[in-house]
């Protein structure tokens, strides 16, 4: 059974020690509770919000920094961390001094690998580890 709004209105703010207000257009006791809910569910969002946000955090675990080894560069910024030409970069991997992945006609080359290539460079050209070399040259054969 509904009852109009004026009735449940009444009895509620007499009930509460309120001075009950002029009667509104009839509204059922089903739109009193829907609104109700409304207002108790817009009020408890932000706290369900935030719980599952902790719970999201802890599931994924820590945060990869920007700055880590498996972060990838354009040309351009690999030319720009380094200090040199889109070109030399082009040329470094062209030549097989530098690795890069390329998909199409894109390249990207790994932050940590540019990294070793500069300072592997600045001490002067690289590295003398043979077997790392023997390696590199066959996992690229592989491909």
């Amino acid at each position: 059974m509904t009852r109009p709004i004026s009735q449940v209105r009444s009895v509620v703010e007499a009930d509460a020690g309120v001075a009950v207000a002029a009667p509104r257009a009839a509204v059922t006791l089903d739109g009193v509770l829907r609104e109700i809910l409304r207002e108790v569910v817009r009020e408890q969002i932000p706290a369900i919000a935030e719980a599952v946000v902790v719970a999201l955090r802890a599931e994924a675990g820590p945060a990869v920094p920007a700055s880590s080894d498996s972060s990838y560069l354009t040309v351009a910024d690999a030319a720009a961390h380094v200090g040199v030409s889109a070109k030399t970069i082009r040329g470094w991997v062209r030549a097989g001094k530098l690795r890069a992945l390329s998909a199409g006609r894109l390249l990207r080359i790994e932050r940590g690998e540019l990294e070793r290539f500069a300072t592997a460079a600045a001490n002067g050209g690289g590295t003398t580890d043979t077997e790392a070399v023997a390696a590199d040259i066959l996992a690229r054969r592989k491909r």
